[in-house]
C-alpha cells in the first residue's frame, strides 16, 4: 500500500491505493491537476481502429505501455490556446480520455482535437461486432472474444411495446455516450422477450 499527499495554494490531494504500476501515468495526471488548479474536468470515450499514442509523444509528459495498453499524459496548452491537461487510455479498441482544464472552451475542444488523430471506427458493412464475454475462472474472471452478427436498432425496433422502445431509443441514438469508466446496464425479464436481440442491436449501434 502506497500513499502520498499533494498540497498547492491550499489545495491538497491525497491519493492511496494498493501499488499497481498500472496508474502511473494516471497519478501524474492527479498530481498536475491539483499542482495547476484546473477547475473544469470531463470525460469522453470512442471506438477507434488506432492503438498507438503515435502523434502524441510531442504533447506527452508521460506515458507507459504494455501487451494490451497505452497510457498517455498529455499538456495541451500550446495546442488548444489555453492551459489544459489530458490523461489517454487506448485499450481494447477503444480511447478514453479524461482532461482538465482552465477554461470550458478550451477544455471542450479537446475531443474534436483527439478525433481528428484518433477516428471513430466505422461500422462494419457485414453488421458483426466484437463482443467480450466474462466469466469466472477457477482463480478469476476469464475473458472470452469473439464476433457476433448483430441486427441494427431500426430493424428489430418494431418488436418492441412503445414503452421499452422509447427506452432503448435513448441508447441507441448517435448523441449517447457511456461513461469513461463504463455503465451498467440490468436486463430482467421472461425468455422471449428480446433481451438479446436488444443488446445485439446495441452493439451495433
Amino acid at each position: 500500500m502506497t500513499s502520498t499527499y499533494h498540497e498547492t495554494a491550499g489545495r491538497g490531494l491525497a491519493t492511496m491505493w494498493e501499488l499497481d504500476l498500472g496508474y502511473l501515468t494516471f497519478a501524474r495526471f492527479a498530481e498536475l491537476l491539483v499542482e495547476r488548479g484546473l477547475p473544469h474536468a470531463g470525460s469522453s470515450s470512442w471506438p477507434t481502429e488506432k492503438m498507438t499514442l503515435e502523434g502524441l509523444f510531442d504533447h506527452a509528459l508521460s506515458t507507459q505501455r504494455d501487451s494490451g495498453r497505452r497510457t498517455a499524459v498529455l499538456d495541451l496548452g500550446a495546442v488548444l490556446g489555453g492551459e489544459c491537461l489530458a490523461h489517454v487510455v487506448l485499450q481494447r479498441g477503444r480511447l478514453v480520455v479524461l482532461a482538465a482544464a482552465r477554461d470550458v472552451d478550451v477544455l471542450a475542444s479537446v475531443k474534436p482535437w483527439l478525433r481528428e488523430r484518433f477516428p471513430v471506427t466505422q461500422p462494419d458493412e457485414a453488421q458483426r461486432v466484437g463482443i467480450t464475454f466474462w466469466s469466472m475462472g477457477p482463480y478469476c474472471g476469464q475473458r472470452t472474444e469473439r464476433k457476433v452478427d448483430v441486427p441494427s436498432w431500426t430493424q428489430v425496433a418494431g418488436n418492441y411495446p412503445p414503452s421499452v422502445r422509447a427506452r432503448l431509443a435513448d441508447l441507441a441514438s448517435e448523441s449517447f455516450e457511456p461513461g469513461a469508466g463504463g455503465r451498467l446496464l440490468l436486463w430482467h425479464g421472461e425468455p422471449g422477450t428480446g433481451k438479446t436481440w436488444a443488446l445485439r442491436a446495441l452493439g451495433w449501434e
